[in-house]
């Protein structure tokens, strides 16, 4: 738990209660109020990374997806629709234009169509999209899904929903 009694997923680091302020040298510093800055899925499979793979399909089927769809194919870090946060080795953050078909451990890797907010504890609504594109046949925003990213100050959460098998959302070192 927290110093604020949120129970967590993952580490606090929770420096005051929520929406407290903390003093740090001669300043203060205000607590973001965002529950979701504290209670995220985490996803830091590596093959997430924007550069795992080269751009070509592989010989073999290395796919994963973030649906359990095909539990076979299933993302080890997909932990259904939620809050999550970008990790090393993944990455630190969702791509904010596509990184190309075959990388990131699926045929249609998976980017945020816009930017990040600027502003700690600012949440803004979002499309993710997904780059199947094949020449002209399909579209490099393939099976658009709305969702959201909020700036927690150090690092962004993002609102994910499930999606279809070879779609999988990308991580970027940064933005």
């Amino acid at each position: 738990k927290s110093a604020a009694g949120v129970q967590c997923t993952v580490q606090c680091n929770d420096p005051a209660p929520i929406g407290g302020t903390t003093t740090e040298g001669p300043g203060t510093t205000t607590v973001p109020l965002n529950l979701e800055c504290r209670d995220y899925k985490v996803m830091d499979d590596v093959r997430r990374s924007v550069n795992n793979g080269n751009g070509t399909k592989p010989s073999t089927v290395p796919y994963k997806c973030d649906s359990d769809r095909f539990p076979q194919y299933l993302a080890p870090d997909w932990k259904g629709t939620g809050w999550y946060r970008m990790m090393s080795p993944a990455g630190a953050v969702i791509p904010e234009t596509s990184p190309g078909k075959w990388v990131c451990g699926t045929y249609c890797p998976g980017y945020m169509q816009g930017t990040h907010p600027t502003t700690p504890g600012q949440t803004k609504d979002v499309q993710f999209c997904f780059d199947c594109s094949v020449g002209s046949q399909y579209s490099s925003c393939s099976e658009p899904r709305q969702g959201k990213v909020t700036n927690c100050g150090d690092f962004y959460v993002y609102y994910l929903e499930k999606v279809g098998c070879i779609r999988r959302y990308c991580a970027a070192p940064s933005l």
